[in-house]
């Protein structure tokens, strides 16, 4: 008898589970591959691999008896999860904060579609956070999210906080652990003891909330020993110049490469057909679509890019390269001290000489972006690999005017400017007094043998009418991945602020 409840309940369970799909492809058809790609399996607990919607069948009879809607909406959040490709993560991630982001930027999309059919009981703390965040950031996109709290130094007992507020499935199939690593967690999870309630008094300034059971959340604490080691690689990487990949959107194993592959080829006809077919739907989609954008888009490494400007010249230094071993060992052999072949004292090599960096100073320019932008160049250039002994870089700040040109020699001037660099201007955007300031230094031979211009800029401003002998590059630096119209003859890059 008991069997055969158990097998009842495992039916109706599955009967619910497919409802909520049907009733999901039937309001959203843009969503329909990804809603058929999922297999529907027994679990411990609501969660997905990419593959299989895993449920458990009592507690998915509970939830419907309670709120018809919340199986529907649950089973959202996890496709979204997929089509936004939160699962595919660098192992550097804080996964605490991680996961407290994607959902995050999940519930905020699910939020935005105004569907009745996921619709939940409103949430004082969510709607106060959610606020919070849209009025901080334009879209609420997991990686902004991520970076938003990891910039204030977020503790571990606030994200379990926003994790109690937010979470509607479990992410621990998104990670591959080695035994060391899951023990370690296992300890640090029994070792923690946070005060929720408490931290929700101070978050919400005093005002009286309803009592609520936190204690039971499972998995909210993967221990700050992560957070450490990620901090750590990032402030190897920003010394170096290199791009941290800390939470940008990668294969977290080799095995799931084709898994991967498949939700990057959903995730592009998404955003395809929410910005073609599915247009009705408007600003309804917004931050869906924004957060496609971000996955999406194409990652770029600015160290790369930037050494693309470099000159080919001689150093002095053994090249190992056009070096032989035979005929130099051979003759020490025969001769004693006389090697046959000496080794070159010299070597071709690439490294960056005369270029110019322009940097708009308008008022629509932020300050703190710009600066952002000089210290990760200045991180790139003050590599002893990226110079040459002598150097001839202009650093020119413009806004409708030329405000500054700085001539940079040598590695040491470079460091020196750095430290006593004042941005000038705040005006309108005009970028052609550069490109004109640039011929005149041309023609005084004060430049050379110019390899390229940078211009990091907002966008927003008078181009030159023609091409200059040289390559330019336009650098937009945009959270929200606009398209920019820039000259044919002309570079375009466009940054999110992750990448500096």
């Amino acid at each position: 008898m008991e069997k055969n409840n158990d097998i009842q309940i495992r039916q109706l369970a599955g009967e619910i589970i497919n409802l909520s799909r049907n009733t999901l492809i039937l309001n959203l058809r843009f969503l329909d591959r990804a809603l058929g790609t999922f297999k529907a399996a027994e679990g411990e607990v609501f969660s997905t691999d990419g593959e299989s919607i895993y449920f458990n069948s009592v507690d998915v009879l509970l939830d419907y008896r309670k709120n018809k809607n919340t199986v529907t909406h649950n089973f959202l959040h996890a496709v979204l999860h997929c089509v936004m490709r939160h699962l595919f993560v660098s192992a550097k991630v804080d996964k605490n904060l991680w996961n407290v982001a994607c959902d995050i930027a999940v519930e905020a999309a699910i939020d935005e579609m105004d569907l009745n059919c996921v619709k939940l009981p409103e949430n004082e703390d969510r709607e106060n956070i959610m606020s919070r965040l849209k009025h901080e950031m334009n879209f609420v996109t997991a990686e902004k999210v991520y970076r938003y709290y990891k910039d204030k130094n977020i503790k571990q007992e606030e994200i379990q906080y926003l994790n109690s507020v937010f979470k509607a499935d479990e992410h621990d199939m998104w990670y591959s652990q080695e035994p060391e690593e899951e023990e370690s967690v296992k300890d640090q999870q029994e070792s923690d003891d946070l005060d929720i309630e408490s931290y929700k008094e101070k978050e919400s300034d005093g005002s009286e909330k309803e009592d609520s059971d936190l204690g039971s959340e499972k998995d909210q604490n993967k221990g700050e020993q992560t957070e450490s080691k990620a901090e750590t690689q990032e402030e190897k990487q920003q010394s170096d110049g290199g791009i941290s990949e800390e939470y940008s959107l990668k294969n977290s194993s080799e095995g799931s490469s084709d898994l991967s592959q498949m939700w990057e080829e959903i995730s592009r006809q998404v955003q395809t057909d929410l910005e073609t077919m599915s247009k009705k739907w408007g600003d309804k989609a917004g931050e869906l679509t924004q957060s496609l954008k971000e996955c999406n888009r194409e990652k770029y490494d600015y160290t790369e890019f930037l050494r693309q400007f470099s000159s080919l010249g001689e150093e002095i230094m053994v090249n190992d390269d056009e070096f032989d071993y035979v005929f130099y060992t051979y003759g020490l052999d025969i001769y004693g001290n006389m090697p046959l072949i000496e080794s070159l004292e010299y070597k071709e090599i690439k490294k960056i000489k005369d270029f110019v960096i322009a940097i708009d100073t308008s008022g629509s320019v932020k300050g703190d972006v710009v600066q952002k932008f000089i210290t990760k160049t200045y991180n790139i250039l003050k590599q002893s690999e990226s110079f040459f002994t002598k150097v001839n870089i202009h650093i020119i700040q413009c806004d409708c005017k030329i405000q500054e040109d700085k001539k940079i020699r040598n590695a040491e001037e470079l460091e020196e400017y750095m430290k006593t660099m004042v941005l000038k201007g705040f005006g309108g955007t005009d970028f052609t007094p550069v490109f004109e300031h640039v011929e005149k230094l041309i023609k005084k031979k004060d430049i050379t043998d110019i390899k390229g211009l940078i211009y990091f800029t907002d966008g927003y401003g008078k181009y030159p009418v023609n091409a200059p002998d040289y390559r330019t590059a336009f650098i937009f630096v945009d959270d929200n991945y606009n398209d920019y119209d820039v000259p044919s003859w002309a570079i375009r890059l466009v940054l999110g602020e992750e990448d500096f």
